[in-house]
């Protein structure tokens, strides 16, 4: 399995990019539903 790690107190930093295709539509919040995205990510150790 893989082990995990806890960060150390403070400000940590990841720089990243994701694109995301044309036309998608804002987030939106409305009385017959909504549109909204969201993004996890994990972190992994090379050699880890």
């Amino acid at each position: 399995g893989h082990g995990a790690s806890i960060l150390s107190p403070g400000i940590h930093s990841f720089p990243f990019k994701l694109g995301l295709p044309m036309g998608l539509p804002s987030t939106f919040l409305g009385t017959h539903g909504w549109v909204q995205y969201y993004c996890k990510a994990a972190l992994r150790e090379p050699n880890g």
